[in-house]
């Protein structure tokens, strides 16, 4: 296997140091969201709004159907749904199964950002090495 040489070796270096950056700037963004870190919400807080949360860059509100992430729970609220007795219960049991959890997580956009910033560095860098070898070798 060939061994990498100096300006490969610095660039792995500087591709580390951009993905640990980027990791750190969304854990400080993950720790100032609005949202309680790994905390499902039956509903969204009150003091929270969407535009609360959209000022973020990598760090999204997650919005989950409740019977999507709960199965088991859906069902029992099916079987109490079709044995309801009255109106009320009707209603309590299609509000919990039409509700929806929320909680932070991290966006796409984070993924995408962190690979094609060193997809990027590394294309530059193989370009301008191109670009000077064939410069040099024009003058010889």
């Amino acid at each position: 296997m060939k061994r990498l040489n100096g300006w490969q070796r610095l660039g792995v270096l500087l591709s580390g140091v951009w993905a640990l950056c980027l990791t750190g700037y969304a854990a400080y963004e993950y720790s100032q969201f609005p949202l309680e870190p790994f905390t499902t919400y039956a509903s969204l807080p009150e003091q929270i709004r969407y535009a609360d949360t959209s000022r973020f860059l990598f760090i999204e509100l997650v919005q989950t159907p409740w019977k999507d992430g709960n199965p088991e729970g859906a069902r029992i609220m099916q079987k109490t749904l079709a044995e309801a007795k009255t109106e009320q219960e009707r209603q309590l049991s299609l509000n919990v199964l039409n509700s929806y959890d929320y909680r932070s997580g991290l966006s796409s956009s984070f993924f995408v950002v962190l690979v094609s910033g060193i997809i990027g560095f590394w294309a530059i860098c193989y370009g301008c090495v191109f670009l000077f070898r064939w410069i040099r070798a024009g003058f010889e």
